[in-house]
């Protein structure tokens, strides 16, 4: 993590190590940040290589508080990107995030939280 990034991306005040280097992280496929617990500090969402995803929350520069998981290691979701997570709905909270699947569909999953994914919202249909 690095703290301090202002609008110059050139200007990180710190590189805090949130854990030790193990083999763990190189199964990260692809990380967002948002808030899905509500405690107004940001959360990490992590779809590892096997399908996994696993909520980290109220990351900070102590590290890791928790972990959630909240799909199961599955064949389905080795097919997912995470692209981002924000505020989409009308909640105006920072709970949903976006993913593009390997076919070309794009879906959101609005309100999600440590229970789950609640909903999936279709927005881009895969190609005829």
């Amino acid at each position: 993590m690095y703290r301090g990034a202002g609008e110059d991306a050139d200007n990180f005040d710190k590189e805090i190590r949130l854990t030790a280097p193990n083999g763990t992280w190189t199964q990260a496929e692809t990380i967002a940040a948002g808030d899905f617990t509500g405690a107004d500090r940001d959360d990490l969402i992590v779809r590892w290589s096997d399908g996994e995803l696993t909520l980290y929350p109220d990351v900070d520069e102590k590290g890791f508080h928790g972990e959630v998981q909240v799909k199961k290691p599955n064949r389905l979701w080795t097919h997912a990107t995470i692209l981002g997570a924000g505020d989409y709905t009308e909640n105006h909270y920072p709970d949903d995030f976006l993913v593009r699947w390997s076919g070309g569909e794009v879906s959101m999953y609005p309100d999600a939280d440590e229970t789950g994914l609640n909903r999936e919202i279709t927005l881009v249909y895969p190609p005829a």
